[in-house]
């Protein structure tokens, strides 16, 4: 074998385990971030099924939780759950559930970490 077939080799194993270990970190983050049956508190749910939006806000009101921001381009919802919330939207199809383990910024973006109203620009007033 040539020095060139080996060192392709080696940069094969080198980008099929670094993809392996990114794969890996993911997985590990999503099972970290699995909703316990338990939980209260802000969270990212995604139903089986990608619902409308009107029966997506049924489900989650339903289940008793309160819906906080949609997010469209990967059809789901950042919600607050209250006591039993996750059971139930379990039964309403969800099948992704993330709590907030500190950096749901990375899951739901600007808005989904947002907590209210965005405070006024530099010198500027509110209304």
């Amino acid at each position: 074998m040539s020095r060139a077939h080996a060192s392709y080799r080696i940069d094969l194993i080198a980008i099929a385990g670094g993809i392996g270990l990114s794969l890996a970190t993911a997985g590990f983050l999503f099972w970290l971030a699995s909703a316990p049956d338990d939980y209260q508190g802000r969270m990212v749910v995604r139903f089986d099924d990608s619902p409308p939006t009107v029966e997506a806000l049924h489900r989650i009101i339903d289940s008793g939780a309160t819906p906080v921001r949609a997010m469209p381009f990967i059809n789901a919802w950042v919600i607050r759950a209250d006591a039993g919330s996750v059971e139930k939207l379990r039964q309403h199809g969800a099948w992704m559930m993330l709590r907030d383990f500190g950096i749901d910024a990375m899951f739901a973006g600007c808005l989904g970490a947002a907590a209210g109203p965005a405070p006024p620009p530099i010198g500027g007033t509110s209304r």
